[in-house]
C-alpha cells in the first residue's frame, strides 16, 4: 500500500478501519451495519482517493514524464489529496479547476501552499477530456482523468480491497462519482451478495453502463444502481441535520457530497421496511472530509 515509497498500509490495518454501530430510523427495527473507515487511511490522501492514486501515480512512475495534469472542482476531494501526494514527492503537478481566478476557499489555499499550479478554467473545457490531455503533452506531463477515474484508479482499487480481511456480506454500500471505485469492488475478491451504488446527483450516464457491465462481467454479483434525486453537491437542511444527528449517535463524521447522501437514502430505506435488520451490510466510508470545510457546522473529521 504505498503511493513512490509512502506507505500507511500496515498502519491503517492497526486501526480501527472496520466498525459496527446500531442504527435505527425512529423505529423499532435496529440494524448493526459495518462501515469501513477509509476515512482513516489518511488525513489529507483521504478515503478512495488514495486508493485511485496509487495505481495511477504507479503509473506516473512508469512513465518518465516531469508531471501531473489533472482537473477538478472547487472542493475537489481528488484534487486536494493528488496536492498533497506530489508535494511530499516533489512531483510537479498542474490541476486545471472550473472557475476563475477570483475564486478563493481553503482547498484552493492548500494547493497553493503544496506548490500545485492552478488554472481556472470554462465549464466546455472541464468536461473536455482532450484539453487537459493537450496540456499535459505540451509539458511532456502525465494525465489523469478527472477523480482518478480508469484502469489505474480500478486497479488500485482492487489492491486494497484484497488485502483487507472482510467477511461476506448480504449488501455492500458505495456513493459513486466516476464509478471507479464501486468498479473496483466488484472486482475484487470481498464477498458479497449485493452491491448497491449510490449516485448522489451527478446524473453521468456512464455509471449506469458501467453498473450494467459489471453486471454482465459478473452475473452472480447482483449490482443495482440507486440514482439520488438530490442536487449534487448540495447541503440541504435535512441532509444537515442527518449528518449531525449522526455525528452525534455515532461519532462517525460523514462528508456531505457522497457517504451522507447515501447513510440518508438508506435510512429512509430502513424506515420504510425496503432492508431486512437481518441483513449483515458493509458500508464504505470513501472519506473526502475536506470538503465539509465548506459548511460551518459540519463534523471535520
Amino acid at each position: 500500500m504505498e503511493i513512490k515509497g509512502f506507505d500507511v498500509g500496515n498502519d491503517f490495518l492497526t486501526k480501527e478501519w472496520l466498525q459496527t454501530i446500531q442504527w435505527s430510523a425512529g423505529t423499532e427495527d435496529v440494524m448493526l451495519p459495518d462501515i469501513l473507515r477509509l476515512d482513516l487511511i489518511h488525513p489529507l490522501i483521504s478515503g478512495n482517493k488514495w486508493l485511485k492514486l496509487e495505481g495511477w501515480i504507479e503509473a506516473f512512475n512508469n512513465s518518465h514524464a516531469k508531471g501531473i495534469v489533472t482537473t477538478g472542482g472547487l472542493w475537489s476531494n481528488f484534487l486536494h489529496a493528488c496536492g498533497y501526494a506530489c508535494f511530499m514527492h516533489k512531483i510537479p503537478l498542474h490541476v486545471l479547476i472550473k472557475g476563475n481566478a477570483n475564486m478563493h476557499n481553503p482547498m484552493l489555499d492548500d494547493l497553493k501552499r503544496w506548490n500545485v499550479e492552478i488554472t481556472f478554467i470554462h465549464r466546455h473545457q472541464f468536461y473536455d477530456t482532450s484539453f487537459g490531455q493537450d496540456i499535459a503533452h505540451a509539458k511532456g506531463f502525465f494525465y489523469i482523468p478527472m477523480g482518478g477515474d480508469g484502469e489505474q484508479g480500478e486497479k488500485g482499487v482492487i489492491r486494497w480491497m484484497n488485502a483487507l480481511p472482510l467477511k461476506q456480506y448480504d449488501i455492500l454500500c458505495c456513493a459513486s462519482g466516476t464509478g471507479t471505485t464501486a468498479s473496483g469492488i466488484a472486482k475484487s475478491n470481498i464477498a458479497f451478495n449485493n452491491l448497491w451504488v449510490f449516485d448522489p446527483g451527478t446524473g453521468d450516464e456512464s455509471i449506469q453502463q458501467k453498473c450494467n457491465e459489471l453486471s454482465t462481467l459478473i452475473p452472480e454479483k447482483n449490482i443495482r444502481l440507486f440514482q439520488l434525486k438530490n442536487r449534487f453537491g448540495k447541503l440541504t437542511p435535512a441532509l444537515e441535520a442527518f449528518m449531525i444527528h449522526w455525528f452525534n449517535q455515532t461519532n462517525i463524521p460523514l462528508d456531505f457530497v457522497y457517504t451522507a447522501p447515501m447513510c440518508f437514502r438508506l435510512q429512509s430505506m430502513l424506515a420504510a421496511g425496503e432492508m431486512r435488520k437481518e441483513c449483515s451490510i458493509l458500508i464504505v466510508h470513501t472519506g473526502g472530509l475536506q470538503g465539509n470545510r465548506s459548511h460551518p457546522l459540519l463534523p471535520k473529521g
